[in-house]
């Protein structure tokens, strides 16, 4: 039970950071372009 816990909260800390650097790209790409 405790493994398929840590797997879950892995797959959703990695959603998170996979949310968050779509979001921040577009800005760095703004900011490159200026």
């Amino acid at each position: 039970v405790t493994r398929v816990g840590l797997e879950s909260a892995l797959s959703q800390i990695v959603r998170l950071v996979e949310s968050s650097q779509m979001a921040k790209a577009p800005v760095q790409i703004c900011r490159t372009d200026f």
